[in-house]
């Protein structure tokens, strides 16, 4: 028969044998359980653009570690901006690449493929936005980051940028103003009309014949006047 004294040391090491146990499964699922991470964020994008002109944004997931899929998601507002379709960069090699768009959002995502190792160091991502509306617009970017035990990180901290959108400039088409009044047709001989040889315009035509005739016809008359005058002179002496 067992007294408690026996018992108690065989319950310590009973104790201390799980104790252990558990701690060295602790250890060893303490590196598979840490989340993956990156040192920073940066977000670049063209400071000011007219409409029509592309606006090219640039971020870079800086320090990363253990990072086998990420996702960066743009925010930016709709009535100003659109993504260009196929401008987003690809990932590194040995992964799949993907782009997604919602209202007012853009997701572009990388993740590694078999047993491609996980990603470290500065992972860059780079698109453009089309303008399609002046203003000032805002774009904001989140991160989540996935390791291959898949544990997420999410950074949404970074201080988003702005782009400003100038409107096209009026065009005022030139003021012309009204003509001169021009010559009266009857005023102006044509260009081709006959001339005498000191330039004077030559009489041609019917028009010609009729005014010598009047011409004619006055000088006579004239004539017939002063005749009638200097016989009733003559007739009065």
């Amino acid at each position: 028969m067992h007294t408690p004294a026996q018992r108690r040391p065989r319950l310590f090491a009973a104790l201390a044998a799980s104790g252990l146990a558990l701690g060295l499964t602790l250890l060893a699922a303490g590196p598979a359980a840490a989340a993956p991470t990156a040192a920073d964020v940066t977000l670049e994008v063209t400071p000011a653009v007219e409409i029509g002109e592309t606006v090219d944004v640039s971020t870079v997931l800086v320090g990363t570690t253990d990072v086998f899929s990420y996702a960066v998601t743009y925010a930016f507002d709709p009535a100003l901006l659109a993504y260009e379709a196929d401008s987003a960069s690809t990932g590194p090699a040995g992964g799949f690449d993907s782009v997604s768009t919602g209202a007012g959002t853009v997701t572009v995502l990388h993740t590694r493929l078999g047993t491609s190792p996980a990603l470290t160091g500065d992972l860059p991502v780079s698109l453009s936005f089309d303008t399609i509306g002046s203003g000032v617009a805002a774009i904001s970017v989140s991160v989540t980051l996935v390791d291959s035990a898949g544990a997420v990180t999410v950074i949404s901290d970074t201080a988003p940028e702005s782009v400003a959108i100038a409107a096209l400039p009026v065009v005022t088409p030139p003021v012309v103003s009204d003509p001169s009044p021009s010559t009266s047709p009857a005023a102006v001989a044509p260009s081709n009309a006959p001339r005498n040889p000191d330039g004077s315009l030559a009489l041609t035509g019917f028009d010609g014949t009729l005014l010598l005739t009047f011409a004619l016809v006055g000088t006579a008359a004239i004539a017939a006047g002063v005749i009638v005058v200097r016989r009733r002179t003559a007739v009065k002496r």
